[in-house]
C-alpha cells in the first residue's frame, strides 16, 4: 500500500510540473509579445510626419501601425512649404 501510493505521488507531482513549466513558458512568451509590441509602438511614435511601421513574422505579417500625419493647425502651428518661406 505505502509504495503505491508513493507512485501515485510522485505521479501527481510530475503533472503538477507539467503544468507550471506550460504557465510558465506562455507567461514568457507573452511577456515576449507584450516587448515586441511596445517597441513597434514606439518606433511609430518616433516617425515625424506619420508613416508606417510593419512587422512580419515569418514572412507573414504580423503588426501593422499606422500613425497619420499631423493634422495643420491642430496645435496652432502652420507649416509653410519651403517655397512659401519670406526671406526678410
Amino acid at each position: 500500500m505505502g509504495s503505491s501510493l508513493l507512485f501515485l505521488l510522485l505521479y501527481a507531482v510530475r503533472k503538477l510540473l507539467g503544468a507550471v513549466d506550460l504557465c510558465v513558458a506562455a507567461h514568457q512568451e507573452r511577456l515576449a509579445e507584450r516587448e515586441q509590441r511596445a517597441s513597434l509602438i514606439a518606433v511609430a511614435e518616433a516617425l515625424p510626419h506619420g508613416g508606417l511601421a510593419v512587422q512580419y513574422e515569418q514572412g507573414q505579417l504580423d503588426w501593422l501601425l499606422l500613425k497619420p500625419p499631423p493634422t495643420p493647425g491642430a496645435d496652432g502651428v502652420v507649416p509653410l512649404e519651403p517655397s512659401e518661406r519670406r526671406v526678410a
